[in-house]
């Protein structure tokens, strides 16, 4: 079997949806970003074998084509777009990574791509003429009548079956925000980030991370979801637009490339779980990728 690698990677800011990015599509976004990583890496985009991207709130079709399209590369550059609901970027890379392996492809780009913004209303067909048309903002997680908790509620039932406690949120969510400010300080993310230009200027950081934000500011917070629970907007994320992909080529690409930077792609796993505590699943496909992997790189 052939080697994968990640040889380098972008991403545009992460801004809250409704904002900078409000009349920005998500085959836009997606489109710079492929741009970006066709530049850096020196090849000509008549090279590239296929684009995959992940989305789940998006306008529906396959928004990786309509992206490829949109960018430098040319109408004959295949695409194929994931929907895994949040594991749907990830998926995406995984599916890239398989086929250079599988000796399909030698330069892939893989990533994923929000426009919660511009994403269409979703609209529930009348089950009789004198019912109205019901607008809805996602696609059910579960059968129905099956429970279909939303992400905010799943995390309540997350923190009362393993008893994490909003103390702890807040102390984690306080530790993220200041990491993610110093990262940006540090210009740790200059490298990774391609900036966007709007109507209102050109956004080169992310807008989500908050100063002077502490844990007496966290705790002052109402849950957000529930009454009475745990989960409030300040331990919670933001619902945003954004989009961020990789290369990934094989070793005869890498080589010939000379690429300075390099991640050996070994295995990727899955995993599900009762949809009661959908955040949860990344236990059994961490348990599933650990069989997968050599004892050495686990």
């Amino acid at each position: 079997m052939n080697n994968a690698y990640i040889i380098n990677a972008a991403r545009t800011p992460i801004v809250r949806a409704g904002k900078e990015y409000s009349r920005i599509t998500a085959d836009q976004l997606l489109a710079q970003v492929i741009d970006e990583l066709v530049e850096r890496s020196g090849i000509s985009p008549l090279e590239v074998d296929h684009v995959f991207a992940g989305s789940a709130a998006g306008p529906g079709g396959n928004i990786a084509r309509v992206a490829t399209l949109a960018s430098v590369l040319p109408a004959t550059v295949s695409a194929t777009s994931i929907d895994a609901q949040c594991a749907s970027g990830l998926e995406a890379i995984a599916a890239g990574a398989r086929m250079i392996r599988s000796g399909e492809a030698h330069f892939v780009v893989a990533g994923g791509v929000e426009s919660v913004s511009t994403a269409p209303w979703r609209v529930e067909k009348q089950s009789s003429a004198l019912t109205p048309p019901r607008v809805y903002s996602r696609a059910r997680f579960t059968p129905a009548p099956d429970p279909d908790p939303e992400m905010g509620e799943a995390a309540e039932n997350i923190a009362r079956a393993y008893g994490i406690s909003r103390e702890r949120q807040d102390a984690f969510a306080l530790r993220s925000h200041q990491r993610a400010l110093q990262a940006n300080f540090d210009g740790h993310f200059i490298q990774e980030m391609v900036p966007i230009e709007t109507s209102s200027g050109r956004i080169a950081a992310d807008s989500c991370p908050r100063s002077g934000l502490t844990l007496r500011k966290l705790a002052a917070l109402k849950p957000a979801f529930v009454p009475g629970g745990t989960v409030t907007a300040g331990n919670s994320c933001p619902i945003n637009d954004g989009a961020a992909a990789v290369i990934l080529v094989s070793d005869q690409m890498r080589r010939r490339l000379k690429a300075n930077f390099s991640l050996k792609y070994l295995a990727a796993a899955s995993g599900a779980c009762d949809p009661q505590v959908l955040g949860m699943a990344a236990v059994p496909a961490y348990r599933k990728l650990t069989g997968l992997l050599p004892p050495a790189s686990v």
